[in-house]
């Protein structure tokens, strides 16, 4: 029965290091997702897009998409904004925010058809959350020339 305490004990302290190991890990990465945030929302894309490249390692596989296809649309690279945006889609595809900006990565593409197709899938219920689905379904109709349909989305057109 003695040789039973002692390892025992052995197996606590293991147990207690590795608890306060992933602990320490949990929280270093919140920290850099905090950062990353942060610098992406005072406009830094450049230090922005390399956390999130970063952190993507990290297995915040639709977080870090999602705002690198964010980061390299704000950096004019709409190309390079459309992978990422598609992984985000996929792993999120009924995130509000995922399908309104992977529309507008689309229509950034010339890619109207399945920025179209993408609006679709908002649910009526999330439309109402703010007016960034009637911008897009505004953007494609005019892009689309067809400005009835832009003015029934919300948005007004002033002719001279």
């Amino acid at each position: 029965m003695r040789a039973k305490k002692p390892v025992l004990v052995i197996f606590m302290v293991f147990l207690l290091v590795t608890f306060f190991a992933l602990t320490a890990a949990a929280e270093e990465v919140e920290e850099k997702l905090w950062q990353a945030r942060s610098v992406f929302y005072t406009g830094e894309y450049e230090e922005a897009e390399l956390l999130w490249l970063e952190l993507k390692e990290e297995d915040h596989i639709w977080e870090a998409n999602f705002f690198l296809g964010m980061t390299y649309l704000r950096k004019d690279s709409p190309e390079e904004a459309l992978d990422h945006m598609e992984v985000a889609f996929n792993h999120k595809p009924d995130n509000y925010y995922t399908l309104v900006n992977y529309a507008r990565i689309l229509h950034r593409n010339n890619k109207l058809e399945s920025a179209r197709d993408i609006l679709l899938l908002v649910p009526e219920d999330m439309r109402k959350y703010n007016e960034q689905y009637y911008s897009m379904r505004g953007l494609l109709a005019m892009a689309e020339r067809k400005l009835r349909k832009s003015f029934w989305s919300g948005t007004r057109i002033i002719r001279k």
